[in-house]
């Protein structure tokens, strides 16, 4: 069993204009995504295709171009907004028998132990767990 802590509820509304927390999403991290199931629920919502890239370094003239036509690709992949990703994640997650989401909640205190260690939620929910991420 597994157990995701999470302090905040996502807001599920998308407004109008989008939000300004994005990421560029290459094909390899699409692949990924549709693999998990969660690609769908992103593009019902909001992607944007990109089909060039210029990275550079503030203080140097060194740069790196990508463009999806001289790599023979329709585009690079998609700009998302990074909350769109996480309710598309989100509801992957809900889906899982073996995963129960704590949300929202947060570890108010952690034990750790030789064999395993002991939580406790802000709500007063006690769990123990073999290994615990953070």
């Amino acid at each position: 069993r597994i157990a995701v802590i999470e302090g905040n509820v996502p807001d599920e509304t998308l407004n109008e204009l989008p939000d300004v927390r994005v990421s560029a999403l290459s094909r390899s991290s699409e692949t990924i995504l549709r693999k998990l199931g969660a690609w769908q629920g992103i593009e019902q919502r909001r992607a944007s295709p990109y089909y060039g890239m210029e990275v550079w370094e503030q203080d140097s003239f060194a740069k790196i171009e990508f463009d999806a036509q001289n790599m023979a690709q329709p585009d690079l992949g998609h700009i998302v907004e990074n909350r769109v990703i996480q309710l598309a994640l989100l509801e992957q997650v809900q889906k899982l028998e073996n995963v129960t989401l704590f949300m929202p909640a947060r570890c108010a205190t952690l034990a750790v132990g030789e064999q395993e260690s002991w939580l406790t939620l802000d709500n007063g929910q006690a769990m123990t767990a073999k290994l615990v991420v953070g």
